[in-house]
């Protein structure tokens, strides 16, 4: 439960930072 947690958050930092490469 606690990992994918970890996934989870992981996953969406990588997708914030993607997000706002292409806004850049």
């Amino acid at each position: 439960m606690f990992v994918r947690g970890l996934l989870l958050v992981a996953l969406v930092a990588s997708a914030n930072a993607g997000f706002f490469d292409d806004v850049k």
